[in-house]
């Protein structure tokens, strides 16, 4: 019985080390990276800024083992590349228009 409880503990206690390398170093990154491939420095740069500092910031935090609030800037970081990549292909989708001289 002893054991069972001492398991759970452990488990929940790595919890928060787990949710940060799935949120953070995978989705979160990735989320960045492809905006970035996709044009966002140019394209949505405000977008693109808020996904890559949230992204720094989450990775700070996990340095100093404050997992939750990581996980917090890492979904955010997320939701801005996310945004900054769907507005560069809407962007580069679009037809140019010719400006007359």
């Amino acid at each position: 019985m002893l054991r069972g409880w001492v398991l759970c503990a452990v488990l929940v206690a790595g919890c928060g080390p787990i949710e940060y390398i799935s949120t953070v170093t995978f989705q979160a990154t990735k989320a960045v990276d492809r905006a970035r491939k996709a044009g966002a420095e140019d394209r949505a740069p405000y977008e693109y800024t808020m996904a890559s500092q949230y992204l720094h910031k989450a990775r700070d935090l996990a340095g100093y083992s404050r997992y939750e609030e990581a996980v917090a800037f890492g979904k955010s970081s997320l939701e801005w590349g996310r945004k900054a990549e769907a507005m560069c292909v809407e962007r580069s989708s679009r037809p140019v228009e010719k400006q007359d001289e």
